[in-house]
């Protein structure tokens, strides 16, 4: 990786309400429920209006979160094809969620990044020094870095710039 002079910005993004009406699907497999498919979109238009684009995604394989970056994608005019899908966000650790994250290519200066919690959650609060309590499903936590290049993504190197969620309104 060639270090990069652009600021590096993280979007981390909790995937939306999901269904827990079948006992017997997998937690893999779960859909989003009604207000999921709501919200997801919604909170895409939020972000199109602000002008957040990435320039990539990387997404949990997860059913919900998968297509909770869709719906999103869709909003602001991301190309679903190129959506990153990824089995290391599902079910992973902080630490697991900085290697991932320090292998991006420096061509990119901002991420989005679906997943789950309490990882989610808590590798935000690694990120920023600060406490979220818990994340919201489809809450969006966007984080400028005091890094120029991904592989130096480490604890206390960001800043909350963006904090949204669907009842924030």
């Amino acid at each position: 990786m060639v270090a990069s002079n652009k600021t590096k910005q993280l979007f981390i993004i909790r995937h939306a309400k999901s269904s827990w009406d079948s006992p017997t699907i997998k937690d893999f497999d779960r859909p989003l429920n009604n207000r999921g498919l709501n919200d997801a979109p919604e909170m895409g238009r939020r972000l199109f209006e602000r002008k957040i684009n990435p320039d990539f995604i990387i997404a949990s394989e997860a059913n919900r979160a998968k297509t909770t970056a869709m719906l999103i994608a869709k909003e602001i005019n991301f190309p679903i094809e190129k959506i990153n899908f990824s089995k290391e966000t599902y079910h992973s650790s902080v630490r697991e969620m900085i290697k991932l994250i320090n292998q991006i290519d420096n061509e990119y200066s901002t991420v989005f990044l679906f997943g789950h919690n309490p990882t989610f959650t808590e590798l935000a609060e690694y990120l920023c020094d600060d406490a979220y309590g818990t994340l919201p499903t489809c809450g969006i936590v966007g984080i400028e870095l005091t890094v120029d290049s991904w592989q130096y993504v480490s604890a206390s190197c960001g800043k909350e710039i963006y904090f949204d969620y669907p009842k924030k309104g």
